[in-house]
């Protein structure tokens, strides 16, 4: 996978992507041209030359043929020269193609990213808001579990209260009981007491016993 790093915009105007890819085919047809003005020049020159001296030694028409002859081979590769640097420029031109369509799918594919973190950003706040829910209803549960417990505790004491007043009350219930089993004693030996007075009083008096019972 290609990645393409993505650098600042600066301030500098840029040269757009076809004339740069023009550059190189001016510069070779500008070398060209200055090959063929040198290269008619000098024919120019030779021509002069040949003319002035009426067609000199053949030793200097020979090196005239020799420039001309580098000339051609100069010319010849320069040409072949612009041909590899058309190739070249059409393969850059691919892979400059090829480049855009990944830059594309990359912006592509970052957008899709940003638009899943959004979502995913989203979701996370909203499981904060229910966390901050659960909190607060955890917070009101605890405070009624509080209550519950302080009322809870309320009633134990009344409770303890009511525990320690039924003691009292046992308390003082068993004294009654006791108070009663001594007067119910008491009341036993009073009615002993009466009934013996009782009997001794009719064995000493039987007339008024008799008297009394008629």
């Amino acid at each position: 996978m290609c990645t393409v790093d993505e650098r600042p915009a600066t301030t500098e105007k840029k040269i757009p992507p076809i004339i740069q890819s023009l550059i190189p085919v001016a510069v070779c047809w500008g070398i060209l041209l200055i090959i063929m003005a040198l290269r008619i020049h000098f024919t120019s020159v030779i021509s002069t030359m040949l003319s002035d001296q009426m067609k000199g030694s053949e030793e200097a028409v020979q090196q005239c043929i020799n420039v001309i002859n580098n000339l051609s081979f100069t010319n010849n590769n320069l040409k072949r020269d612009q041909s590899t640097q058309d190739i070249q420029i059409e393969e850059l031109a691919q892979a400059n193609a090829v480049l855009k369509g990944k830059i594309t799918q990359l912006s592509e594919e970052n957008q899709q990213v940003k638009a899943e973190n959004q979502q995913v950003k989203d979701e996370n706040q909203k499981v904060k808001a229910e966390n901050q829910q659960v909190k607060d209803e955890n917070q009101k549960v605890k405070d009624e579990n509080q209550q519950v417990k302080d009322e809870s505790q309320k009633v134990k004491d009344e409770n303890q209260q009511v525990k320690d007043k039924n003691q009292q009350v046992k308390a003082e219930n068993e004294q009654v009981k006791k108070e009663n089993e001594r007067l119910r004693v008491e009341n036993q030996s009073l009615k002993e007491g009466q009934q013996a007075t009782t009997r001794n009083w009719r064995t000493d008096n039987p007339k008024d016993h008799s008297t009394t019972g008629e």
